[in-house]
């Protein structure tokens, strides 16, 4: 499919699924990017063995499953849940409210709370097909779109999000974090011919990333195949 139909698609389901919030969560991005990102073409990935990758840390699950609509235990004393009302007490004195749309089959859940970026974690709901995630801020109520946990780097001041999407489109983000905790997405892939099935980071200025692709041998498709690559960031991170 031409890359350009597939950018249309996505902004289309995203902007119909969810016109509330389509202006602060896309608007603000980094202009959208599809390249594909194959090893040693656009970016350097340098092969790294296996034993590498798994000699750094295992992070914490940071898979947000946004097609499960029930709702995580609710941590925080300025999150309220009201029937459809999902209320955020802000530290700037107003409320925020997400309400859901039965007729339109949207919902939103609470996720989780992060006090090292001053964010709380939703999860949105349109009927079966469409399911996103998004931060918002503790402060002033910013929704930005996001498709996981962080991770965080070393130092705290930069974190990545990842997901693996076979039937769309794999996803990796960088957001950097202020010194007020404010959180930006400085960049961001699409990637259509692997994803990233794990990211631990090296350093403060590398990742390292567990690949999976897929195989297909005649009429046999398997999905696990995976293999490591090391990507620096430099050109990202101040």
């Amino acid at each position: 499919m031409n890359k350009l139909l597939i950018l249309f698609f996505v902004l289309l389901v995203f902007v119909g699924c969810n016109k509330r919030a389509n202006s602060s969560m896309i608007d603000s991005s980094p202009e959208l990017d599809l390249d594909t990102l194959k090893d040693n073409a656009i970016y350097f990935l340098d092969t790294i063995s296996a034993n590498d990758f798994f000699a750094i840390a295992e992070n914490e699950n940071v898979f947000c499953n946004c097609y499960e609509n029930t709702e995580s235990n609710i941590d925080d004393s300025k999150v309220k849940r009201n029937g459809d009302v999902l209320s955020f007490q802000l530290q700037n004195g107003k409320v925020k409210e997400l309400v859901n749309k039965i007729d339109e089959n949207e919902i939103f859940c609470y996720r989780a709370s992060f006090d090292e970026i001053n964010q709380w974690l939703v999860c949105g709901l349109c009927g079966d097909e469409h399911a996103y995630s998004f931060f918002i801020d503790k402060f002033n109520g910013k929704e930005t779109w996001t498709v996981s946990k962080p991770v965080f780097s070393p130092n705290k001041k930069y974190f990545v999000c990842y997901k693996m999407n076979w039937t769309d489109y794999h996803t990796i983000q960088l957001f950097k974090v202020g010194k007020e905790k404010e959180i930006e997405l400085v960049w961001y892939k699409l990637l259509m011919d692997w994803g990233a099935n794990d990211i631990r980071w090296k350093d403060d200025k590398t990742i390292f990333i567990e690949k999976e692709s897929i195989k297909t041998i005649g009429e046999e498709t398997s999905f696990d195949n995976k293999s490591y690559v090391k990507f620096p960031l430099e050109k990202y991170i101040n």
